[in-house]
């Protein structure tokens, strides 16, 4: 529910703009979408870490301590807010022009990300609060949350300020800001009243970051390299995408039929960034526990879910990709580019989910170093040198280029595959802990049925690690 949430916020945005600003509204989010997503990996890393974390510290029966994390990643979220439309508003222009957008667009997609930087914050807390809630068990309500904001962007603010009010740009990402400022509200305050099992002070604002907020954010830091590699590594690429098709004269069409893409595929492999989102937690508290045949069951549970739905919604795309494409835009010519250029990019959805559960697993088994090195050898190196490869055996070709994400998804399978078989081994031939012995004992009242040498194991209920 929160990711297909979070996806749709730019889908709808899309149809919003599409319908009000018009093409040059679409090619902005085309041209955009890298520097867009800058502030959005920052509040999925803060986001990660701080679930990851509160997730392990329940686990250890630490719940005092959550509350200081949460009060230090507020802190944290704070400057960063600040630094964000510092760093990013200098920059947007010039990355826009240089991708081969001209100054009319270079123009609108600068107005377009001063509200997503500067409210940045907003996008942070909201994240932050959303991560603790998830962290305490309450992934239901995880999920209503991020509906609601999504219900919010979509029926109240983009038509409210796109339709009625007649925005410019800026209306698109101030309507997804706004979505998110009331939710933020709502969770903070009711953080604060202790109504999600920690309360945190006003006084311990003024006290030093704790130890468990550096070990949150070193832990949260392969899910930053993983939100990082949905933008940073794509720069190259979209470069060599948009040269390609100026080559040929398309431009202005491919960087339509580029945003499209990206709506697209922030729903199919948003459902592997859910589930690895989610695995995450759930692992972080097994781990804690020492319950290390449960944490061996939620991966290979959460990989072969997400793969058969990710698979299923991509499966719609290759097949119906014309009618998809006329949603944004009805002319033959963009449709006739759309239906050969978009199926490409999820040729291999089988391979999609593998790329966040694993590294997710890595994380909430606090193997760091192996999570961070796995997100980098398959998230931010290969897209560069993929594209790199294909642009420069031929240069008048954008879709050559997209075939970058099928070259892309079978080498980070074969990786997440290396790396996954010691941590797996591990979990499969792991003793049960004291914790679990005494779970299944509980579950019997004569304790002389439990015959752990293995000749009645059998008679032990399947979902007690044993």
């Amino acid at each position: 529910m929160s990711q297909m949430s979070q996806a749709f916020y730019g889908f709808v945005d899309s149809l919003w703009v599409s319908k009000t600003i018009g093409k040059d509204g679409m090619t902005v989010f085309g041209a955009v979408f890298v520097v867009d997503f800058i502030a959005a990996s920052f509040a999925n890393y803060f986001g990660a870490g701080l679930t990851a974390r509160t997730s392990y510290l329940f686990g250890k029966k630490m719940v005092n301590e959550c509350s200081q994390l949460y009060v230090d990643f507020i802190r944290i979220c704070l400057f960063t807010g600040i630094l964000v439309p510092l760093l990013v508003l200098p920059i947007v222009k010039p990355i826009i022009m240089w991708f081969g957008a001209d100054q009319k667009i270079a123009d609108m997609s600068f107005i377009y990300m001063i509200p997503s930087t500067v409210g940045s914050f907003i996008t942070f807390l909201f994240m932050i609060g959303c991560g603790l809630i998830q962290a305490t068990g309450r992934s239901t309500l995880y999920g209503v949350i991020q509906l609601v904001a999504f219900v919010l962007n979509m029926l109240v603010f983009d038509p409210l300020l796109l339709y009625y009010l007649k925005t410019p740009m800026w209306g698109a990402s101030l309507a997804t800001i706004l979505s998110q400022l009331f939710p933020a509200i709502f969770v903070t305050i009711r953080i604060f009243s202790g109504k999600y099992a920690i309360q945190p002070k006003m006084k311990m604002f003024l006290k030093p970051i704790s130890k468990e907020t550096w070990a949150a954010m070193s832990v949260g830091f392969s899910s930053w390299i993983a939100s990082v590699s949905l933008t940073i590594p794509q720069v190259l690429m979209q470069k060599y995408f948009n040269n390609a098709s100026l080559a040929i004269g398309e431009y202005n069409t491919m960087i339509m039929i580029w945003a499209v893409m990206e709506k697209l595929y922030l729903i199919t492999g948003g459902i592997c960034v859910a589930f690895g989102q989610s695995t995450l937690p759930s692992v972080s508290f097994a781990f804690g526990a020492n319950r290390l045949n449960r944490v061996l069951r939620i991966g290979l549970h959460a990989l072969w879910v997400s793969t058969m739905l990710s698979c299923a919604f991509a499966g719609a795309i290759i097949l119906f990709p014309r009618k998809i494409a006329k949603i944004w835009s009805s002319d033959p010519h963009y449709l006739n580019w759309a239906e050969k250029t978009i199926p490409v990019m999820f040729y291999c959805a089988p391979f999609f989910a593998i790329q966040y559960i694993i590294p997710a697993v890595l994380q909430g088994m606090k193997k760091v170093f192996s999570s961070t090195a796995l997100s980098i050898l398959t998230l931010l190196i290969p897209l560069p040198v993929f594209s790199s490869l294909l642009y420069f055996t031929n240069k008048r070709d954008p879709i050559r280029i997209i075939y970058t994400f099928t070259c892309n998804d079978i080498y980070s399978f074969i990786m997440c595959i290396l790396f996954s078989i010691i941590p797996f081994k591990e979990l499969w031939i792991a003793e049960p802990s004291a914790d679990a012995i005494s779970q299944v004992k509980s579950n019997y009242t004569d304790r002389d049925e439990l015959l752990f040498n293995g000749s009645d194991v059998d008679r032990v209920p399947n979902d007690i690690p044993i």
